[in-house]
């Protein structure tokens, strides 16, 4: 008789702790669901923003609108953006891809550029996102076009 009350007052604690577990886990959910950032543009209306990269090369970016700035070495990106959600957004990568996208999958982490410093954007609030993406100019135009040359050529002779 004793087995049998040990064994159903185990059970009923099991099943109370499994219960307590769930509710904490759904009350995690509940929570982190209404702690999200979501970065949208900028409005038109917003002000202007003055963003200052760590060369010490300055932009101006508007409500609304992105500015991009070639120079002989690198090409200054900074885009005005609004966080309407109600966590901290945190942007400390960034990845370019050029065309369109042909899937709704995310590229690598390792493929990031990580940003030199953390731009926070709190919930309501205006900020900015800046990159910075160096020109990699070649070193020996020349040597890939030869390159480029020998490998037709190659490809033109029959194999014996």
């Amino acid at each position: 008789m004793l087995a049998v009350a040990t064994f159903a007052s185990t059970r009923s604690a099991n099943r109370s702790a499994r219960i307590a577990d769930r509710v904490a886990r759904t009350a995690e959910r509940s929570l982190l669901a209404g702690q999200r950032p979501l970065l949208v543009n900028s409005r038109l209306a917003d002000p202007k923003q003055n963003v200052q990269f760590s060369e010490g090369k300055l932009l101006t970016v508007c409500g609304g609108e992105a500015t991009l700035e070639v120079s002989g070495d690198a090409i200054y990106m900074a885009l005005a953006a609004r966080n309407v959600g109600t966590g901290l957004a945190v942007l400390h990568g960034w990845y370019v891809q050029d065309g369109l996208p042909t899937s709704r999958s995310h590229p690598p982490v390792e493929e990031f550029t990580s940003q030199i410093r953390d731009i926070y954007l709190p919930p309501g609030d205006i900020g900015f996102w800046q990159g910075l993406c160096p020109i990699r100019r070649p070193r020996h135009r020349r040597s890939r076009w030869r390159c480029a040359r020998r490998s037709k050529r190659r490809a033109r002779r029959p194999h014996s």
